[in-house]
């Protein structure tokens, strides 16, 4: 819904829970001074299947935009990655199924990492939760957790290349760890796998390469990209859909089994 004034929604995450539909929504613009986004905090939604209809279940989230499906942990307890008012690193923890109450835990970071919109995306195996953060470099930066997400390592550069732009961390049914990034630009997007129960991703794919058309408005920071992944496995398929020039949706299908890393 519009509001009047500074506050404002941005977009959110998508998901079933308990079998209705959800969308967890970013909302700023007035509150608590922000670097990036003054008064951040998140509103829930969930779809009314008879009016087909959202109805608000209130603000869920403080101090965070989250970007992930939740991803449920060993002790009950669900998670998802973001970047918090300032463009800092983020989880927010659930209290259990309950999903209009989270924490908010602010990953540390080396200096180097100069965070900008530091987008993170997280899985989780148990107590153990991996981050995998928007930094600087050239190359991804990751974090870890060995208590469900309650304290994490310092952030860290990896050696996997991907410049400043958002990914997106996830697990096949094959057991396979993936993540869904950009290759040290926007003009291309792959998805890295590693091998079955393994946590190290060691084969990266290709899904879309070279220039994408260019954006028909103008706008802040537009440009021609493959950007801003988001995944979601069904029927044996992986569904990858991604911002083209940050004006319209692509799509691509790709079969689990192509992902295939002996």
């Amino acid at each position: 819904p519009a509001f009047e004034g500074e506050d404002r929604h941005s977009h959110g995450v998508l998901f079933v829970h308990e079998a209705r539909i959800w969308t967890i929504c970013a909302r700023f613009g007035i509150g608590e001074p922000g670097r990036r986004f003054p008064g951040l905090k998140a509103e829930a939604f969930v779809l009314d299947p008879q009016t087909d209809r959202w109805e608000s279940r209130g603000i869920v989230m403080r101090n965070c935009w989250p970007y992930d499906a939740p991803v449920k942990m060993g002790n009950g307890n669900y998670i998802t990655g973001g970047q918090d008012k300032d463009g800092l690193p983020v989880v927010a923890i659930s209290h259990g199924d309950d999903f209009t109450r989270w924490d908010s835990i602010l990953i540390p970071y080396h200096p180097k990492l100069a965070p900008s919109f530091a987008e993170t995306t997280v899985w989780a195996e148990g107590d153990c939760v991996t981050a995998v953060i928007r930094g600087g470099a050239g190359v991804a930066w990751i974090a870890t957790s060995e208590d469900h997400g309650r304290t994490w390592t310092t952030a860290q550069p990896s050696n996997l290349p991907m410049p400043r732009a958002k990914a997106y961390l996830g697990k096949l049914s094959t057991g396979q760890l993936f993540l869904v990034s950009n290759y040290r630009n926007r003009d291309t997007l792959v998805i890295s796998v590693s091998k079955s129960g393994e946590d190290m991703l060691s084969q990266m794919r290709r899904i879309r390469h070279g220039k994408s058309d260019a954006p028909r408005f103008r706008g802040a920071a537009k440009g021609q990209q493959w950007s801003y992944p988001y995944a979601h496995e069904f029927q044996g398929k992986l569904h990858i859909v991604y911002s083209v020039g940050k004006e319209e949706c692509g799509l691509s299908v790709v079969p689990v089994a192509s992902l295939a890393n002996p």
